[in-house]
């Protein structure tokens, strides 16, 4: 019967190396596809992480603290971490903690891009974006009607310094 191979740290890479390296690529990929759901759907991903978070709050708390009696409680900590921060409850539990820095930390971000409205630029048109060039002759236009302007205006004496 043969014995279990143990590393040797000087011959022997670990032992789970190509299985980190898979589950840190499955990370990265998983990371960049929600970045872009959260950037092309800002209100469902808000949503999201207000009945998500609200969800894995009230498991974490709901026998270890006696303000989260029921998911209502939970959603309404929940929503108020996304807002101005008022609740009479606290996170006593470690992972209610952590929910609650990623929600404090994550969805003013997401509602700010539903309000402020700056993720539009993603989804309008190639050629209506600002790089594209301009047409000379729109500026030829502007050029001239400056130029007619500052025909009209009276000519000033620099300013002494």
């Amino acid at each position: 019967m043969s014995e279990p191979k143990v590393p040797v740290a000087a011959t022997d890479p670990w032992p789970f190396a190509g299985e980190s390296e898979a589950a840190l690529r499955a990370l990265r990929n998983w990371r960049d596809r929600l970045s872009d759901y959260a950037v092309d759907h800002p209100a469902e991903a808000l949503f999201w992480v207000l009945t998500g978070g609200a969800l894995v709050f009230y498991l974490a708390e709901k026998d270890a603290n006696e303000e989260v009696a029921s998911y209502g409680d939970a959603l309404h900590y929940v929503s108020t971490c996304l807002s101005v921060g008022y609740a009479r409850i606290f996170p006593v539990t470690a992972t209610g903690k952590l929910v609650a820095t990623l929600v404090m930390a994550i969805g003013p971000s997401l509602t700010s891009w539903i309000i402020e409205g700056r993720l539009v630029a993603r989804q309008v048109a190639p050629s209506a974006s600002p790089t594209a060039p301009v047409d000379q002759a729109d500026l030829r236009t502007v050029v001239e009607r400056l130029d007619a302007i500052l025909a009209r205006m009276p000519a000033q004496p620099p300013e002494a310094q």
